[in-house]
């Protein structure tokens, strides 16, 4: 009785001053102490980490409102400037990045029986061509300037990737239209000798002279991804947590979305690490030797799909 009568009185004397609301705490098994705040005229409200906050008067008063909505603005204003200047950097269109509305279905996804929600997304394959190889960020997913820094980089690998790929695949339609030049039957290689398509592509899948020049993104994604064994690139991962969550997923299920997916979060996750560090992440492997060469072959991959981006 003498604690709500307390309480009573604290609230007369903050509403006499213009408090909107007042905030009392309980530790959530003090059943005496929540009730007194009740018969205050308290409001049970949350109850984490063992405590929960009682609160008599408005929820929000507009003028928390108002600080709340300024608070937003000026956060999303400083991810825009971030996002911006990243792409500036790694030569992105700045106007193909907005952001995004916490709560949006997109947010959405799961990964091996996990629920997560995006901070931001690149879509790279959109149902609607207006948003194809564009990126959206979710302010209330992104803490501060590093924060954005790193996910906006990561998110535009992701178009680069893609891009890389898409680009890759017109060449090679071209490639497999190549007739080739006549047989040379006075040349020192069976090939030549052969000629057609022997001429223009080796066993390998990669381009003879002068087809790797004519089909340079082709040339380079086949020397850098599709020459390299897949246990290969899983076995240098390690450049995350969450981008090994992918290779684990593909593990399960080495289906060719999934392997296309773990390719593109390592190579996200790299350029995140990459712009925040100013170098690449470590690599995983079993010795020093193994961590080096599973690093170079991730490396070359990442280096050859920049240069695709400025080609």
């Amino acid at each position: 009785a003498a604690l709500t009568t307390a309480l009573k009185g604290a609230i007369e004397r903050n509403a006499d001053i213009g408090a909107k609301r007042v905030e009392g705490h309980a530790f959530n098994d003090d059943a005496a102490r929540i009730k007194a705040y009740e018969d205050a005229g308290f409001r049970r409200g949350s109850a984490g980490a063992g405590v929960m906050t009682l609160t008599w008067g408005e929820e929000v008063t507009p003028e928390e409102l108002q600080v709340y909505a300024e608070q937003d603005k000026a956060h999303e204003q400083m991810v825009l400037g971030m996002a911006s200047s990243v792409a500036k950097d790694l030569k992105f269109p700045a106007d193909k990045i907005q952001l995004g509305s916490e709560g949006e279905a997109a947010q959405n996804f799961v990964l091996n029986g996990k629920q997560f929600k995006a901070a931001g997304l690149a879509y790279t394959r959109a149902a609607d061509p207006a948003m194809q190889g564009t990126i959206k960020l979710f302010p209330r997913r992104i803490w501060d300037e590093k924060n954005a820094q790193g996910i906006t980089a990561h998110e535009i690998e992701h178009i680069k990737f893609q891009n890389a790929l898409d680009r890759h695949q017109q060449e090679r339609d071209a490639v497999m239209k190549e007739p080739g030049p006549p047989p040379n039957p006075n040349s020192e290689h069976h090939w030549e000798r052969v000629g057609g398509t022997d001429a223009v592509m080796k066993p390998d899948g990669t381009l003879r002279a002068p087809y790797d020049q004519k089909y340079p993104v082709y040339q380079l994604i086949e020397q850098t991804l599709h020459t390299i064994p897949t246990d290969d690139f899983a076995a240098g991962d390690g450049v995350s947590s969450y981008s090994k969550e992918y290779w684990e997923q593909f593990d399960k299920d080495r289906t060719a979305v999934n392997l296309r997916s773990a390719h593109h979060e390592t190579l996200a996750e790299m350029a995140r690490a990459k712009y925040q560090s100013g170098k690449f992440p470590e690599h995983q492997g079993a010795t020093p030797a193994a961590r080096k060469q599973n690093g170079k072959i991730w490396r070359n991959l990442y280096r050859a799909v920049d240069k695709v981006h400025q080609l």
